[in-house]
């Protein structure tokens, strides 16, 4: 039983690790192709500050569900679920 429990998390955090690698791959590319046009360094580091937030913020529903979801489904497959669907009201 705990083995199963185990592959379970480990795929969470694979797929954890690709949704930031996917993310850091692309605003490793929109900051070099910003400075590729010209912009400002100032410009691309507010509008990086804005975008964070603008992604964080949202998530906080998504921890509250996860939560919510624990005591029914585990903490493994609810954090699975929401990680890759993104949104509590779908659940």
């Amino acid at each position: 039983m705990a083995g199963s429990y185990t592959v379970i998390y480990l795929m969470g955090g694979v797929i954890a690790v690709l949704v930031l690698a996917m993310s850091l791959f692309f605003i490793v590319k929109s900051v070099k192709r910003a400075k590729e046009i010209g912009m400002d360094m100032s410009v691309i580091k507010e509008t990086v500050r804005n975008s964070a937030i603008f992604s964080i913020v949202p998530s906080i529903p998504i921890v509250i569900g996860v939560g919510i979801m624990m005591q029914y489904l585990g903490l493994a497959i609810s954090w699975i679920r929401l990680e890759v669907i993104g949104a509590l009201q779908y659940e």
